[in-house]
């Protein structure tokens, strides 16, 4: 039986330079897992050129206008990239910063999914500092008390993702790439843990972070959109180290 983990990253070129210390913390920190599943633009294919991609296993796609959404849809279609039991969602922007395998993110063979209340997730006036909630209310069209992108990596099933677009066409009668495309926002992380957490709740691993904090990470997240400026290239040379 196949019990693969595969990473996965929706990358492109404006975030090429982003990708190369998050492959290169890949091949410094990660075991176990059986290969790094990469999406890019077929447009944007010669920004890959300079990276010598040698290992990773890649897949030139077509791309919609709107790239903050589509992408979103990429990673919830991963099944037709990968056979993989297990898929382990890495964006450009994230680098390992200590080892990791599979079974790090997995609790007694299930995915690990960390969420955290609403209702603590407010400033000093009690506004909310997370944007998600309704949004996601409306793709599940219930009520959702919890934030659930709390970190990367995160971890799936294929079968959750193929449990989600069946939900998705029973719900709205839209697949999730019809769905997403005709929205002004989505949350794909969080729409996918706040599904598997009330619809299919044997699927993952839940921790809740309150009271307890947020358990140590095993990568940092950058901001791809506000550049990689020479201090923060520094500072991702130094962690390689």
């Amino acid at each position: 039986m196949n019990t693969a983990t595969d990473i996965l990253i929706k990358s492109c070129k404006k975030d090429a330079d982003w990708l190369v210390f998050s492959l290169r913390s890949i091949q410094r920190f990660c075991t176990g897992f059986r290969q790094v599943v990469l999406l890019f633009p077929e447009a944007e294919k010669d920004a890959l050129t300079p990276l010598n991609i040698t290992s990773e296993k890649v897949f030139f796609t077509q791309d919609r206008p709107d790239f903050y959404l589509w992408q979103q849809v990429e990673k919830m279609r991963a099944y037709a990239y990968t056979d993989a039991t297990f898929v382990t969602f890495v964006d450009s922007d994230v680098m390992f910063t200590k080892p990791c395998s599979p079974q790090d993110l997995l609790h007694e063979g299930k995915p690990i999914v960390l969420y955290t209340p609403y209702s603590v997730l407010v400033d000093q006036s009690g506004n909310p500092t997370t944007p998600w909630q309704k949004t996601t209310e409306a793709a599940l069209k219930r009520a959702v008390e919890f934030e659930f992108m709390r970190r990367f990596p995160m971890t799936a099933s294929l079968r959750l993702l193929h449990e989600f677009d069946a939900f998705m066409v029973e719900t709205h009668n839209q697949s999730v790439e019809s769905y997403v495309m005709s929205q002004r926002t989505f949350s794909e992380f969080n729409s996918l843990g706040a599904f598997a957490y009330y619809f299919q709740p044997e699927s993952c691993h839940f921790v809740n972070t309150e009271p307890q904090p947020i358990p140590p990470p095993v990568a940092r997240q950058g901001w791809s959109w506000g550049g990689l400026t020479p201090e923060i290239r520094a500072e991702m040379e130094a962690l390689l180290a």
